[in-house]
Parts: structure tokens; sequence; C-alpha cells
């Protein structure tokens, strides 16, 4: 028997008995959402505003011994073992002998609704549960039992539910089918296909292992779950249980937050209402990144090679500015704190040189305390570094074979003493770092706040991070910085001047650990809320016995990353060995235009990191976030959408010159190919209508990308240097070029597009123009001029009948009109700035 309950004015207790062999069950409506509950068996779901099941608990009742607790809810013990080496952990535990919760009792609800709260009766004295209303649709629910350090809730899968999300994962975008742990370790170099640890587990890294897990997922079926623990978690998705998935934490109590959507967009802004969204992140960090290293001469070498050649940058980041060491081909950082005054004797002059030519300076940090290192003495004399349980330092092996510990970061003291290493770096004129590391907190470590480590170790990049946003906030001068970082957990997503990269990928295309990896992760961290994204352009890491990066891993990494958010260079473990972007001229050249690609696309990346922060949208997307509906969706891990139009489909197999794309719903035009502003080798790619997969031809230096019908894709034009401000003689940067901007509106349907800024722009389709057609700029008709590249003197349009596409070179804002027999067939509306502001507009078709 169902009873809605509605609360007067007092606190209501409900005591619910059996009616015959009938459960009794109460429903309680939470904003938009309905609590169902039943009393025995236990039964826990929630449904959607439709009053349609959302989130379907199984039914309680005891536990198989040695199997997963397939019921409402289940509550163990158990200690387990931890090995930890190199960051990577190893962890045995033994059976939690679970006991499963069977009835619900004693339920209360809130005067106010806001909640309601129950008993569980089964384990071993029984526990508590509440389900509470956060905002509208967000409901945070929490089971508990004293005693114990296990628990456990299990949901039905439906037949064809998929589930994307937990961060950086390598694998998988869709984690159907799989078990899903949540612990900050070492990715490992190289990975085994499962979760089964190989023998030379602190080498190699298993299926999910991450630097930068997120217990959040977001379900085809409109919800997400969040959960609302420090400590280790798993998720089982429909793998122990083909109709059923699970949620274990490593405490007694288990709490997670339920987000609905429907879309999944949606249930991502939810979770960001409540975690908290990445700011934006200075103009500069959309231009690409590029490394120097080996001393002041190197950096300033490939600055002018890229200012001279007019390749556009905006970061040289100098990770041994504080030294480094090469043994064999390998190169290998010192980890101090304080600059290397052999490598960089000059090190303020060369900041202001890079400055004044529109680069921000970069260099690196971690938390490490080296035992050889400068600033190791003063750590320990001032107990500023782990310890162990008897007060001694905590020391392991470090990554280059020294004993080593860690700052503690949850000591004050500690904290600021190395913040002032970090303000020190600034005052030589570094504008950011690497902010490396903050994966080996060991689990039995002594800390200063008397935390459990096991604890704080999923916490400690965070930590990490603050100190870094600390550090930076702190300086009122103006000048924009920001530091990037490979590690986190939740809590990451609304700290300040940060950027995450993937890691330390192999330098070669395979997919345990090469190429074709950051796609799934970029995609995993997107929806995590993390939206800045970059990698290490041909990865880093070659180990034995695996090739170093090639020129053709070399031209498909940049083509990614000139697509992915960040672009950014590294040289690799071997710098010598390793292809560069100045290896050769062909090189140098396809570099070139991908550098510019990116850069041109700033307005509309810009534009998306605006969305992100107010809606927690991310920028690299999967396909799903923009096609819910459609099946395929859910499961691409070789293509993404960024942004809201812009579908890619890199090449991350070896030797391939072409690839089959799947197409979601819809007209898509291609958007870089030999019809538009890029060298004649590349092929001719007509528009394809979606749903399907088409075979695309994709050359060397080529990459499938595609616009949707209707997309009004704002770039900058031509010719900037650099996003960051610049003093220097012939280096343009973006305020010297005002308003300008070129505009590419995909006909087919109609669309809009507004800048970051407020600039606004309006495309009205009708149908494809005739080559007899006229057009006018604010009801002026155009002269005919002729087709780029050259620049005309004075306002005119041109129809290009092979592309086809109109293009006109206009000044200021005001309105395109294409017409012909058939009237109006198109129009291109800029509103908005500088009243000599210079436009090249395009509709293609």
């Amino acid at each position: 028997m169902a009873k809605i309950i509605r609360a007067g004015s007092a606190l209501l207790a409900i005591a619910l008995v059996g009616c015959g062999a009938k459960a009794r069950s109460v429903d309680v409506r939470l904003g938009s959402l309905t609590v169902h509950l039943e009393t025995s068996p236990a039964k826990i779901a929630i449904l959607d505003s439709d009053g349609q099941p959302l989130l379907s608990g199984l039914a309680g009742g005891a536990v198989q011994p040695g199997a997963p607790p397939y019921v409402a809810a289940a509550f163990g013990s158990a200690q387990a073992s931890w090995q930890e080496l190199y960051g990577s952990f190893l962890v045995d535990e033994p059976d939690p002998k679970w006991q499963g919760v069977k009835r619900l009792s004693n339920i209360r609800i809130a005067n106010d609704q806001s909640g309601v709260t129950f008993g569980l009766e089964g384990p071993d004295g029984g526990g508590t549960g509440s389900i509470n209303l956060v905002a509208d649709g967000t409901l945070a629910i929490s089971l508990s039992v004293p005693g114990k350090n296990r628990a456990s809730a299990a949901f039905q899968c439906g037949a064809s539910e998929h589930f994307i999300g937990f961060g950086a994962e390598t694998a998988d975008v869709d984690e159907r089918g799989q078990t899903v742990p949540i612990w900050v370790s070492e990715q490992g170099i190289g990975k085994v296909a499962d979760d089964d640890p190989p023998a030379d587990w602190f080498f190699r890294g298993t299926r999910h292992q991450s630097y930068f897990p997120v217990p959040f997922f977001v379900s085809s079926g409109g919800y997400g779950v969040r959960a609302d623990t420090t400590r280790r978690t798993t998720f089982a998705m429909c793998s122990e249980k083909s109709d059923a998935w699970r949620l274990e934490a490593w405490e007694g109590t288990l709490a997670f937050h339920l987000f609905y959507g429907p879309s999944p967009l949606e249930v991502i802004r939810r979770h960001s209402d409540l975690e908290g969204r990445a700011p934006v992140p200075p103009d500069f960090a959309f231009a690409p990144w590029n490394d120097a290293i080996l001393g002041s001469q190197s950096v300033r070498q490939v600055a002018s090679v890229l200012r001279q050649n007019h390749i556009p940058s905006s970061v040289i980041w100098t990770e041994d500015w504080a030294g480094g060491v090469h043994t064999g081909d390998n190169y290998n950082l010192t980890y101090q704190w304080s600059v290397d005054r052999t490598l960089y004797p000059d090190v303020e002059k060369l900041a202001s040189e890079l400055h004044q030519a529109g680069f921000k300076f970069l260099a690196y940090f971690n938390t490490f305390l080296e035992s050889d290192a400068a600033h190791y003495p003063a750590a320990i004399a001032n107990h500023y570094e782990i310890e162990q349980a008897d007060g001694t330092p905590y020391l392991f092996d470090s990554a280059r074979f020294k004993k080593t510990s860690l700052v503690d970061l949850t000591n004050p003291a500690a904290a600021d003493w190395m913040a002032g290493f970090l303000d020190a770096a600034i005052d030589l004129g570094f504008d950011g770092w690497m902010a490396d590391y903050a994966e080996w907190l060991p689990v039995d470590a002594k800390l200063f706040s008397g935390e459990d480590a096991e604890a704080v170790h999923q916490r400690y990049p965070v930590l990490w991070q603050k100190l870094n946003e600390r550090v930076l906030g702190a300086r009122k001068d103006k000048v924009d910085r920001l530091v990037f970082v490979r590690s986190g957990y939740s809590g990451s997503q609304p700290i300040a001047h940060q950027v995450v990269w993937g890691g330390d990928q192999n330098t070669e295309f395979s997919a345990d650990d090469g190429l074709p990896t950051v796609i799934p992760i970029g995609l995993g961290l997107g929806i995590a809320g993390m939206p800045y994204f970059g990698s290490d352009i041909a990865g880093y890491q070659t180990p034995p016995g695996h090739p170093d990066s090639t020129k053709e891993l070399f031209f498909r990494w940049t083509e990614l990353g000139a697509l992915s958010p960040v672009m950014r260079t590294h040289h690799g473990v071997a710098p010598a060995l390793e292809w560069s972007f100045q290896r050769d001229a062909e090189t140098l050249a396809h570099y070139g235009r991908w550098a510019r690609i990116h850069l041109k696309l700033f307005p509309y990346l810009h534009a998306a990191a605006a969305e992100a922060a107010q809606d927690g949208a991310p920028l690299m997307r999967a396909l799903a976030l923009g096609f819910p509906g459609d099946d395929r969706a859910w499961s691409a891990t070789d293509e993404y959408l960024l942004g809201p139009s812009l579908l890619v489909a890199p090449v991350t197999t070896m030797g391939a010159t072409s690839r089959s794309v799947y197409f979601p719903a819809g007209h898509w035009l291609p958007l870089f190919d030999a019809r538009f502003d890029v060298p004649a080798v590349a092929p001719i790619v007509f528009p394809v209508d979606g749903p399907g997969d088409q075979m695309v031809a994709a050359p060397v230096t080529e990459l499938p990308l595609y616009a949707r019908a209707g997309t009004v894709l704002v770039l900058l034009p031509g010719g900037v240097d650099t996003l960051a401000p610049s003093s220097a003689a012939g280096v343009t940067d973006l305020a010297a070029i005002g308003d300008g901007r070129e505009v590419v509106a995909l006909g087919g349907a109609s669309g809009d597009f507004v800048e970051s800024t407020g600039l606004a722009y309006h495309f009205a389709w009708s149908h494809a123009p005739d080559p007899a057609a006229r057009f006018d700029w604010n009801g002026v008709a155009l002269p005919t001029c002729a087709l780029p590249p050259a620049i005309p003197a004075a306002p005119c349009a041109s129809f290009d009948g092979v592309a086809p596409q109109v293009i006109a070179y206009v000044t200021g804002p005001g309105t395109l009109t294409v017409k012909d027999g058939g009237g109006s067939a198109a129009s291109l509306t800029a509103s908005g700035g500088a009243a000599d502001r210079a436009l090249l507009l395009r509709i293609r078709w």
C-alpha cells in the first residue's frame, strides 16, 4: 500500500508494518523528484518528474558469502594491505563478509519537505539512511552503519544503459561492462587490458589506473551519480551482473549525490553547481605552448624560430630551469626549487625578453623532497615532511631512484614554506609552472593534521592545487598566470589558474598508453568538470624496447593537439631522439599551419569556455553530450565534439591515410580541406548527412574536421602571433587586431554565435545561391573582387563555384545579403564592435 506523504507543520514519523504478504511503501516528493521507499524487503528508488523510475535500487536481503552484495545496501569490514612503489599501489583486501540490509524502519519526513530519514535493519546493530534535497533535481543520499568500514548499494541497469565519466580514463568512454576503481595513482607506463595487476605492477598500469580519477558518471538513463568520499571507491557498472550496477565505498557510510537531467549536459550542470566550475583561464592559454630546455640560449633559439616563422605561440615553458642531468639519452630534472645559474645565468633577462616578444614563461615544480635537494635539510629540520609513525622522515624511492619524502601539505607552516619558493620563481619572471605529480602520498604516513593518510591520499593533489591557486591569486599586479597539472580528484574543479594535461603517454600509436588514449582522457576529464585539457604532443615516455616518436606520430599528434582546448609541445624523456617541431622544414611547416589553425579558433574556444564557466559544459565533448538520443554516440572513443558544433575525428592509427567517421544526425560540412585555407594537397571532402559511417580520406597532414549546418564559426584573422601582450616590433598580439574577424557560416540551416566579449553574429539561410547571385553590404551592392588570398583595399565580394561559397571583405558591423532569382538566399549579420572592424565573411554550403 503506497502513501504519498505531504508534510504538515511537524516532523512526521510513519511506522509501516506488513499487510499480509505485501510490502508497504511511501512516496515522498522532494522538489521535482519522488523518493520511493519500501520497508520489507528494503528498497529505495527515485522517480523522475514524470513519475518514471530514474534510479531503481535492488531489494534488500541476505548476501551470499563470498559474492558481491547485490542487495539494496550492505555493510562489512575488511583490513586491506597496501604496497606502494613509484606512485603505484597494489591492494589486497579480504572478503568484507557483507551483511545485507533487509528492512527499512522509522521513516521520518522533514516538515519542510527537504528530506527523509529512515532506519536500516539487518547488519549488526543496524544503521541509518537519509535522502535530502540539495537543489531541485539534486539529492544527497547517505546510508551508514556504525562500526563498519565497507558500504555498498546496488541499482538496476537498463538493458541499453550507458555510463560515461570517471575522470581521466585511457581505454573507454562508456564504462558499461567495466569495474572502475577510483584511486589517485601513477597511470603506469604502458597498460594491461584489465584491472588484474601484472607482475611489474609498479611499472605497468592496469586498465583503469589513473592520475585524475573522479567518482562521477553520467547515465544515458537521465541521471548522474557522484560518490561523496575521499577514500577508495569502486563502481561496478553492469560488470559483475549484467542487469545491475553497484557502488562500493571503503568506509562505513555510503554517501553520494544523485543528479537528474534528463539530458547529459543538464546532469553535468547540476554536478558543477554542486562541485564548482573551473574559471576561464587567461587568453594566452588558448594559443600554442612550446617547451624549451637546455639553457638560456636554447630557449632564445626556440623563441626566435617561432617568431621568425610567424608560428603563433604564447607560452615558453622551461622545465629544467632548476637543473637537469643527462643519463644516457634520457634527460632528467633535478627536482630543485631554485634556478640553476649554470644553465640559466640570466634568467631574469631571459624572462624580460620573452615577455616583450609576447611569451609567457613557465617553470616546473613538484612536492617531492629528494634527499640531495638543496631545500631538503630545512624541510627535515622543521618537520615539513610526511613522517613515519615514530616521527622520523617517511622516505621512499623517487622516480630518479633517490631517497625522497613529500611536503606535508596538511601542515600550514610547510605549505607556507613551499609557497616561498613558488613566490621566488614569480619574482624571477616566471608566469606559472607545471605543478607535477601529487599521486604518491603513502597511505600509512603520519600527517601533521592527524588525519588518516588513506583518507587524505586523494585530497593531496587538491591540496597541491590549492597551494598554487593561493600563490598566484595573492599577486595583485594584474599579470596573467597559470599552472598545469596532471593529477586531481573531486574538489579540483573550481580551483583557479590551472589547466590539465593528460599525463605521460608513450611516444607511439599504441592503444594501451599512446596517442589513442588522449581522446578518452580528455572526454572523461571534461565530463568531470575539467574543461581545459591538452596533452604532450608526440608523447613523453619511451619505455625500453618501444619506439621513439616518429615524424608521422608528431604530425598526427599535432593535429589532435591543435583541435584540443590547449595545444602544447613536450621534448620527451630523450629529447635528442624524439621528433620535434623544428626537426625539418616539412615538420616546421606542418606544425606552423596547425598552430595557426588552433590560434584562429580562439573566439570559438573562448566562447565555449564562457559556457563552461556558466553551466559546466566541457570544451572537448563526448558525442553523447550533443546527441544523447543516439546509442552510438555514447560509446565513441576516437572522435568528439569541440565545443557545440565541430566534429573532430583524429587519425590515431599508424600508417592510416583514411578513416571511418561516424556522423550523428544532421548535415555536416567539412571545414579544412582543399577548398578552404590549406595547401592544395588536401583531399576534397564533401558534405555528409548523418547518422551513419563514412570513409574519409586523411593524408598524414590532415584530419577529418566537420561542422554542423547552421554553424557560425568565428575566427581570428591570419597573422596573429600571440594572445599574450607584446611590445616587440613585428609581433602581432590580440590587441593589435581589435575586432577584426574571419567568419565562416555553414549553409543548410540558420544559426547564431556570440563571442565571450559580446560580439554577435546571426546567419539566416534560405537556399543555396546560384552563380549569378548579387551581394549587398548594409543594403549597398558590393563590387566583385578576386578570391583569396589577396586582401582588397575596398569592400567587395565573390562567388566561388568550386567550394561553393560566397566570400566578402567588408568593414564595420552590418549585414551581408546574398540574393538571386529566388530572392534572399542567405544573410550574415555581424553586430557590435568598432566601426572600422575588418571582416572576412564566408558563406559555405
